[in-house]
């Protein structure tokens, strides 16, 4: 189990988010809809993934803990960050609340982390959400803008 934690689940996830975001893309916009949705994806991710490695490195300092190798880590995190958003964008209202659970859920469980860890990785791993999701949404909107 502990080879599927570490890689097979990560990438299935990551398929999952992905085919998430194409249906989501699709229905919202039609196939302008999908390139919209996979390139703020797309940012959110490098972005995320980005300061996300710092966030780790931050909590490691500070908590102690151990995330594993970097690029199980990567991998990890690009998970996280395209399922929760995948299904906070899929769910009307509450997509937020389902998305903060299972992002708390995949913390635990990816990093094995206790609670206290896990708090202190979510909120810098929060702020690094913040920030990814405003750089993709500004790309998004000189990419797609009206001109």
């Amino acid at each position: 189990m502990e080879d599927a934690k570490e890689v097979k689940i990560p990438l299935a996830l990551i398929v999952v988010g992905l085919a998430i975001f194409v249906v989501f893309g699709f229905h919202v916009g039609g196939a302008a809809g999908v390139a919209a949705a996979l390139a703020v994806m797309a940012v959110r991710v490098v972005i995320g993934v980005t300061l996300g490695v710092i966030a780790c490195f931050i909590t490691a300092r500070i908590m102690d803990a151990s995330f594993g190798y970097l690029n199980t880590a990567i991998l990890k995190l690009a998970a996280i960050f395209i399922v929760t958003g995948a299904v906070s964008a899929i769910i009307p209202l509450a997509g937020w609340l389902v998305g903060l659970v299972l992002y708390y859920g995949l913390l635990t469980w990816f990093f094995d982390l206790e609670i206290l860890e896990v708090i202190v990785l979510s909120v810098v791993l929060g702020a690094a959400q913040i920030v990814a999701g405003v750089f993709a949404i500004g790309l998004i909107g000189a990419l797609f803008g009206r001109r």
